[in-house]
């Protein structure tokens, strides 16, 4: 038996969709910051500032890699409690209506 990890919130035509949506903008985060950090790290040109500006940057794309995923498969299984917030993260067309299925 498959385990659904949105809890029946995502339309079934669309968890694929989802899940690799979610799985490809993390991995493009971290591609950018990886080349952010060896940018920073190798190039000698950067001056001293932009260099703690481009290691700040890459904390934070990583930080972003790490929790984005996590935030948005909780924001989708509580989705009609948090609706702005799912917005953010995902097109909420994807989700299941639960306002239909109770009348």
């Amino acid at each position: 038996m498959k385990k659904d990890i949105f809890n029946g919130k995502v339309k079934e035509e669309h968890i694929k969709f989802v899940k690799c949506s979610i799985i490809s903008a993390s991995v493009v985060m971290i591609i950018l910051a990886t080349a952010l950090i060896l940018f920073a790290v190798f190039y000698d040109q950067v001056q001293y500032d932009a260099q703690i500006a481009l290691y700040i940057i890459c904390a934070l794309a990583y930080l972003f890699a790490v929790l984005a995923p996590l935030v948005t498969i909780l924001c989708i299984r509580k989705y009609p409690k948090y609706k702005r917030l799912t917005k953010l993260f995902i097109d909420v067309s994807f989700l299941v209506d639960n306002d239909n299925k109770e009348s």
